[in-house]
């Protein structure tokens, strides 16, 4: 080995975890300028726990250097002949505005201030969760609309286009109907084309509510449409569902402010309970309880009615729910489960089967003074937190939480964070290095309902 000149080179290396990274050159040393933690290996000669500042110039010449990082990070090197030093001074010396990351090195900007406002609640509350199933492509487009109802060991959805019905098994795992049902009968209603809500009575007959607010009826087995009586509701009425109870089929009223009944032969149309929702948009039932939906959010709130012996309604909070937004359209319960109906927007009709668990609470978090961003996450474990006469504080990953990312990656891009408990404001800094630069990690932290928590990260973070 010979040196027709007495150089050496600059390098600059992004190492990931665990991966070598071989460079050919014929040196005599290697200087790191920039760099923790690092496994060299000159030829054979091999050195531990290199760091910035370190220079190996082994006892013989070599022509091939290995480099090895436990983690990802930006390292810069020089190695070749003659000699290279730099003074480097390591500590928290605040005299450069820019940050050191372990996986990218020196940025090229500054933190960004994210400011959030947190807060939760405590308190067991049930809440409908369970599996989708994809439906076969339906026969016609209008068929997502329509009605449905649970009768003995099946799911039935009255097609929106009111010639056929759809059946489904409870137990369904691969998502196809049983069969399809044709419907027959004449009787001269265009608008069953929009078929809004049926409902079934122990002894298998079939009610039937049209857009034009017609009411019809048939008999399972038979499958033959019949009028009951014209005009029992008011047209273009685009509130969904109906329930059988007692001798009395129950809807919401076109406005979204009254549960409404009617008798088997569409007469006696009453008003039984104000629910003053105009967004409400669904009721459907099991024994002698209703439920009718929020309407729109991320989380609908299901208020439960109580149909008592008279048949009138009064309200039952303690049996309210929760229920994800995108299970809309088409809803019946089954004795154990809540069956949904929507259209995914790939034609096919898609069944979810919700069966009830216990939330204990939620938190959210929104950017600073908008509340129509809030994210609100129900929570299925128990919360811990403590009462003060300031409010309530919890403990939760709340910069997880905000940031999105349970995996901690985050933590190479933080700098600072800065929260306020019942008792006390405390901020954390690393100063000009990340948190996972200098190896910190972040706890849970107990936040008061309802303050800010400011976080220091760099922008490269939402560049991912």
């Amino acid at each position: 080995m010979t040196a027709a000149a007495k150089t050496s080179r600059p390098f600059k290396i992004e190492l990931k975890a665990g991966v070598p990274q071989m460079i050919e050159q014929s040196s005599e040393f290697v200087f790191v300028e920039q760099g923790r933690d690092l496994v060299v290996r000159c030829d054979s000669v091999i050195h531990d726990g290199v760091q910035a500042g370190d220079k190996i110039r082994p006892s013989a010449p070599f022509d091939r250097i290995t480099l090895i990082s436990a983690y990802d990070q930006v390292i810069r090197i020089r190695a070749g002949w003659g000699d290279w030093d730099r003074l480097i001074v390591s500590g928290e010396l605040n005299i450069s505005s820019y940050v050191t990351s372990r996986g990218r090195g020196v940025e090229d900007s500054l933190p960004m201030e994210l400011v959030r406002e947190v807060g939760g609640s405590v308190g067991e509350t049930p809440y409908l969760v369970g599996t989708v199933e994809y439906v076969s492509p339906v026969e016609t487009a209008a068929d997502i609309s329509g009605g449905a109802f649970w009768f003995v060991d099946r799911y039935y959805h009255y097609g929106g286009s009111s010639d056929r019905i759809y059946t489904f098994n409870a137990d369904t795992t691969n998502g196809e109907y049983i069969e399809i049902i044709p419907v027959g009968g004449s009787v001269g209603d265009a608008d069953l084309l929009q078929s809004l809500g049926v409902a079934v009575t122990p002894d298998g007959t079939v009610f039937h509510r049209s857009n034009a607010g017609n009411l019809y009826t048939m008999s399972m087995g038979e499958w033959n449409v019949g009028l009951v009586r014209n005009g029992v509701y008011e047209s273009n009425h685009y509130k969904n569902g109906l329930y059988y109870f007692g001798g009395r089929l129950y809807s919401i009223s076109k406005t979204g402010t009254q549960i409404q009944s009617v008798n088997t032969e569409g007469g006696d149309l009453r008003n039984d309970a104000a629910i003053n929702n105009a967004s409400a948009s669904n009721i459907c039932g099991i024994g002698n309880l209703v439920w009718v939906d929020g309407g729109g959010g991320a989380w609908g709130a299901w208020r439960c009615y109580k149909i008592n012996s008279d048949g009138t309604l009064s309200r039952n909070q303690s049996e309210d729910i929760l229920s994800p937004a995108q299970t809309s359209n088409v809803r019946c319960f089954s004795p154990d489960r809540l069956h949904c109906l929507r259209l995914p927007g790939n034609g096919t009709m898609t069944i979810e089967h919700l069966t009830n668990v216990t939330t204990y609470g939620e938190i959210w978090h929104q950017p600073k003074g908008d509340p129509a961003r809030r994210t609100v996450v129900p929570q299925f474990e128990k919360l811990r937190y403590f009462n003060s006469a300031a409010g309530v504080s919890i403990k939760y990953d709340w910069l997880g939480a905000i940031l999105g990312n349970e995996s901690s990656a985050y933590l190479d891009y933080l700098t600072g964070y800065k929260y306020e408990n019942a008792t006390v404001e405390k901020e954390i800094s690393s100063g000009t290095q990340t948190f996972g630069y200098r190896g910190i990690e972040v706890p849970e932290f107990a936040a008061l309902d309802g303050s800010e928590i400011r976080i220091s990260i760099l922008p490269s973070y939402f560049d991912q």
